[in-house]
């Protein structure tokens, strides 16, 4: 098992004091004292939530090999707080993150780390579950027949350390099921009583202890029957992983239950999703809204029919614009490329809709869901031979510079053509501006359920790479990608990735059957370096946790921030 992130730094053994003076304050001309912290290389095992207390020490060392003991006058700190807290030398260590730490003590410019590794065992009984669960599935031997089947999560998920909690659905449940999370410092496990369709959930607390140990661990469900008291029917293992870094910025999604735009603030987790914009009177799609990258601007059409309207997302104060079916705003969100109807394709004054000039595009095709760069230094766009915005088929996708001091444009170039059976939808540009994330259908553009994510390099150096381990397997109407705006980390070597969404209409687990026919936000892992070999740069997708699962939900934008008054 992989260890965490903080062996770098934890694998320092018994540290000597920085610095090379004496307790005196003076400089010393020979060899310096140092400060040295005891116990050293502590493991401990926090159980069931009852915190470890444990006291430290402290003595200075002197050159001539006499040791004074310093524990009251110095200072003691986890150096990362999340593993506990000290009053003067008394550790409280709380189990809130486990992994291996470095407690840091520091007296008049003298510092000293010693290791702290902390180990989390959690047990939980959900109502209704057997008070002997445990005790029962410790004992029990392991048989791999009729065990329950795991539904989510897919096996090699990567989520981000911010999701709030973690799902484990199954079917083809026992009497009881014990479901376990583990990895080498942490066993999280919980026991639900009931057969069939089942599924459980790690709370905040359980979920942050594991997650912030950025290390793999494995998904264990075992079956457990009174009339076989010792024995357990264990599912095969699954694995997961967690990034580096969390999940920043906001996302603004459509709603098709509420007609309205939804949105939710990845920096206020405890703040539930909201509703952004009134519900549409007329009940059908306000058109596909878009956001800026700094979140400070959100253009979509509603209240009224064919009246485009920019709104401040902190103030919600509309100004009436031009009227689109699609739309992209440039990086100072001051203009939007759009178009209505896939005849004319303009740019417009964002918050005026005044026409700044019309783009041209190639005789005889029309044109639709135009996408800016981050840096707003390319423009991509479809190009399509049927006059339906809404319903474009056999889709090409197009690129081409953009100057954004002259408003024109560079000469296009196609950079996915339609093929047979490969129609191409929906581009987005990566955040660093390399590569373009689209829809591949069979024909057509919207809600097609042969729809997948396809990814290629903006600048055309190689073949489009199907994101395979994102798009799971059979027609799932994955559709609409989108970028989350900042780049994060994966893995002890901080292996550079980012998160991308999308809507399908996959099963969700036991509590949305692929029949009900619903789109959800899904998320999925992307790393480029993978993609520049060649590989497919995904990992399997996860179901992202904010949203109204009761509503059919879309086009997720993301923007660096929610702005809020």
């Amino acid at each position: 098992m992989a260890s965490t992130n903080f062996v770098a730094l934890g694998l320092l053994g018994l540290a000597v004091a920085c610095g090379n003076r004496n307790p005196s304050g003076g400089d010393a001309a020979g060899p310096a004292s140092k400060l040295e912290i005891e116990p050293a290389n502590l493991t401990v095992t926090v159980r069931n939530g009852v915190a470890v207390m444990q006291p430290y020490q402290a003595h200075l060392l002197n050159p001539d090999g006499t040791t004074v003991d310093v524990t009251d006058s110095t200072s003691f700190a986890f150096e990362q707080g999340a593993f506990g807290s000290f009053v003067a030398n008394n550790a409280t260590i709380s189990g809130a993150a486990g992994g291996i730490g470095l407690i840091v003590g520091t007296r008049n410019g003298f510092e000293a780390k010693v290791n702290i590794t902390v180990n989390v065992d959690s047990e939980r009984l959900e109502p209704g579950a057997p008070a002997d669960c445990f005790t029962r599935y410790a004992a029990a031997t392991a048989d791999t027949t009729n065990p329950p089947q795991l539904a989510y999560p897919a096996d090699g998920v990567i989520v981000p350390p911010n999701i709030g909690s973690f799902e484990v659905h199954w079917r083809v449940g026992h009497e009881a099921q014990v479901v376990k999370l583990s990895n080498q410092h942490i066993s999280l496990r919980i026991c639900k009583a009931g057969g069939g369709d089942q599924w459980t959930a790690f709370g905040a607390g359980e979920w942050s202890a594991l997650s912030r140990t950025q290390a793999p661990f494995e998904i264990e469900v075992a079956g457990l029957d009174a009339a076989a008291p010792t024995t357990k029917y264990v599912a095969p293992i699954r694995h997961a992983s967690v990034t580096n870094q969390g999940v920043r910025g906001g996302i603004y999604y459509w709603s098709s239950t509420q007609a309205a735009i939804m949105r939710y603030d990845m920096a206020r987790p405890n703040v539930p999703v909201e509703q952004f914009t009134p519900s549409n009177p007329h009940g059908g799609c306000i058109g596909c809204h878009v956001l800026s990258r700094d979140g400070k601007k959100l253009a979509a059409n509603y209240r009224v029919e064919g009246i485009g309207v920019t709104a401040n997302p902190a103030t919600k104060v509309e100004t009436p614009s031009a009227y689109f079916a699609f739309a992209s705003f440039n990086a100072a969100a001051t203009k939007l490329a759009l178009v209505a109807g896939g005849e004319r394709f303009d740019l417009v004054e964002a918050d005026s809709g005044t026409l700044i000039a019309q783009i041209p595009t190639t005789p005889g095709l029309y044109i639709t869901h135009p996408e800016f760069s981050f840096d707003g230094t390319q423009l991509a766009y479809v190009e399509y031979p049927a006059n339906d915005s809404a319903f474009p088929s056999q889709g090409s996708i197009m690129i081409r510079s953009f100057d954004d001091a002259t408003n024109t444009f560079g000469a296009p170039r196609t950079l996915v053509a339609n093929a047979a059976g490969a129609a191409n939808f929906y581009p987005a540009f990566s955040p660093d501006g390399k590569w373009v994330l689209f829809t591949r259908t069979d024909y057509a553009g919207y809600d097609q359920p042969t729809a997948k994510s396809w990814i290629v390099p903006s600048d055309g150096s190689s073949a489009p790479i199907e994101l395979a381990a994102a798009n799971a397997i059979g027609n799932l109407t994955d559709s609409w990608p989108r970028w989350l705006p900042f780049a994060t980390t994966y893995g002890p070597n901080n292996e550079p990735m980012y998160f991308l969404s999308f809507s399908s209409k996959r099963e969700f687990g036991v509590k949305i059957p692929a029949a009900a026919n619903r789109p959800q936000i899904w998320m999925s892992a992307f790393f480029p370096s993978r993609a520049t070999a060649g590989q497919d740069p995904s990992a399997p997708a996860f179901w992202f946790p904010f949203q109204i699962m009761e509503h059919g939900n879309h086009i997720a934008q993301w923007a660096e921030a929610v702005v809020v008054e």
